[in-house]
């Protein structure tokens, strides 16, 4: 365990969160708070110090400022790359060197607060360097080189790394044939998990050819897939011997100026992330050459386009000039971590990811709007039997309207959550449900609830099918939220609520989808006009009609069988680009 001192009682540990507290049992700190990556408590010998989640000690602004500043290192280093090979696996590992550069600024910064004790830090992956530090928007010589000596070895066990994974034997059932790679991630929540199970059964219509490169833990996840023929790039492969002097886990010198922590910061945590970056890229890459040995591999679709599995097999056909198109299953907005599209063709939701996409430079003649599968397994609902099983679940409900309120896993909820509350629960003729987002602690929304004196007057939940519980609502107020766009498919106008500007990142108001309310003293009118009023609710519902094309394009149910459509005419394409390459 390492540690070092800034500010005279602060104190930095570069490990997991879990890890430091068991470390840490029963030792004596300085008086202070106690700041760490995830919420919990810390035995030590005056009793127990509650952690401070990291994101509630610095604020939703500082935390946007850091994001913005690593995702421009992770830009700049990616731009000081001059071998091909180097820079693919980078680019491969571009989120993950953005956020494991965040955690070193974010740590930094709170180090910085005067009345901290303790900051617990889970290990930096690949920490970047300042871009405004003396060197400009350049790398400092010393990470180049680093990056250039731990390659080298890398490529060196590559080399003695040939046999035949066992994940790619399923290339072996398809030989000879024409097939597109389909590739995807998933975290967990579903989010791509979702359209890509229903974009697979459309490619079957189509007699499409598919392998799924994917990781082990998605095909466990859903045993549907393993009936599939699919290639994993993690759990069967071997890894290559990389070797560093350098320990697992590292501390910086936080008291020096921050361009030098962050640089130190690099160049010591790279021996630690680089061979997991180059030994997942090489794996795809390995993986996707023995399948284009047994296969005619014509085309690759990646649901999303920006993680690793993705871009490696999609750089894996660039090089080999084949079509690459990318669909993203969950919103994109103006945040630091949005801006990053490598494939060569763009499959959009709707007009405002067609437009943010081609922001970036990207050609509108790549950017094709399909629509979302997610958003279309809303379409259709029985609304009447919605509200007949909502009504028996809570039964405070009938003969009232029903306003849901949603939360959205923000670092300040009781910011627009609490006046919110307040306001609607004064509605006469409306029961209120408050339906937390799957990361909250109901806990803590608990308490938050009885602070504002509520509790009494509404029905929280935690896990409850949000499909039906939209279908059954007359009115959503949310803050920002995919749910905005799920209850619009459903027909449940919204009120957007946002008080501390969290909508810049996605203005689903702006963009013409709801009625926005951005002052708590109006919550309750603007809510009861949507509710009561007829021209209120005619002019929510005309917008809820008119905008739901800038998030699920057309809303006609077939956005999977268009990218389906695509795909295949890739497949086409991507057979005539391998006849002039043969």
């Amino acid at each position: 365990m390492r540690r070092l001192a800034l500010n005279g009682a602060s104190t930095l540990i570069a490990r997991d969160d879990e890890a430091a507290r068991a470390a840490l049992a029963g030792m004596k700190l300085p008086a202070g708070r106690v700041v760490g990556t995830a919420a919990g408590s810390l035995a030590v010998a005056d009793g127990e110090r509650e952690i401070v989640p990291i994101e509630e000690a610095l604020g939703a602004a500082a935390l946007s400022r850091l994001e913005e500043q690593a995702y421009g290192m992770a830009d700049a280093l990616l731009d000081a790359q001059h071998d091909g090979a180097q820079k693919d696996i980078l680019t491969s590992a571009y989120h993950e060197i953005a956020t494991g550069s965040l955690r070193v600024l974010a740590m930094h910064e709170v180090l910085m607060q005067g009345d901290v004790a303790l900051a617990l830090m889970d290990q930096p992956m690949m920490a970047a360097f300042d871009p405004a530090g003396e060197n400009g928007a350049e790398p400092p010589p010393s990470v180049l080189r680093r990056i250039r000596s731990l390659l080298r070895p890398a490529r060196r066990g590559l080399r003695l790394a040939r046999q035949l994974p066992a994940a790619a034997r399923a290339a072996v059932r398809l030989a000879g044939r024409k097939v597109a790679i389909v590739t995807c991630n998933d975290s967990g929540t579903g989010i791509n998990l979702r359209p890509l199970k229903a974009i697979l059964p459309e490619l079957d219509a189509l007699k499409v050819q598919i392998l799924l490169l994917t990781e082990v833990s998605l095909v466990a996840e859903d045993p549907d897939l393993s009936r599939r023929n699919v290639l994993t790039i993690d759990g069967d492969l071997p890894v290559f011997p990389v070797t560093s002097a350098s320990p697992k886990w590292q501390s910086v010198d936080a008291a020096g100026s921050l361009p030098q922590t962050l640089v130190t910061a690099l160049d010591r945590s790279l021996a630690w992330g680089w061979p997991k970056y180059v030994t997942r890229f090489d794996r795809g890459q390995r993986v996707l050459g023995i399948a284009g040995r047994l296969c005619s591999i014509r085309a690759v679709l990646s649901i999303p386009e920006t993680l690793p599995v993705s871009i490696a097999a999609g750089l894996w056909a660039r090089a080999r000039s084949l079509p690459w198109s990318g669909h993203f299953g969950a919103t994109i907005g103006r945040c630091p971590d949005h801006y990053f599209f490598p494939a060569s063709e763009h499959l959009a939701y709707g007009g405002q990811l067609a437009d943010h996409i081609a922001s970036t430079g990207k050609d509108r003649a790549s950017i094709h709007v399909v629509g979302s599968p997610a958003f279309d397994a809303h379409l259709g609902r029985d609304r009447a039997a919605d509200r007949t099983a909502v009504e028996a679940d809570f039964p405070r409900l009938a003969g009232n309207r029903l306003i849901v309120v949603t939360s959205e896993a923000f670092p300040d909820p009781a910011t627009e959550l609490v006046p919110i509350l307040q306001a609607v629960t004064q509605i006469a003729g409306a029961h209120v449900i408050f339906k937390l987002h799957p990361d909250d602690d109901p806990a803590f929304m608990q308490k938050m609830t009885e602070r504002a004196g509520v509790a009494d007057r509404i029905d929280m939940v935690h896990r409850y099918p949000l499909g039906q519980l939209l279908g059954a609502a007359d009115l959503l107020v949310s803050v920002m939220s995919t749910v905005i766009i799920e209850a619009a498919v459903v027909g449940t106008p919204t009120l957007v609520c946002d008080f501390s500007g969290k909508s810049a990142v996605l203005d689903f108001v702006g963009e013409g989808l709801c009625l926005g309310c951005t002052n708590p003293a109006e919550v309750r009118r603007q809510a009861e006009a949507i509710l009561f009023d007829p021209a209120t609710a005619e002019l929510a519902n005309r917008k809820m009609h008119d905008g739901i094309e800038r998030f699920n394009g057309p809303n006609d149910g077939h956005s999977a069988r268009r990218i389906a459509r695509l795909t295949a005419d890739r497949v086409d394409a991507g057979a005539a680009a391998e006849g002039l390459n043969t």
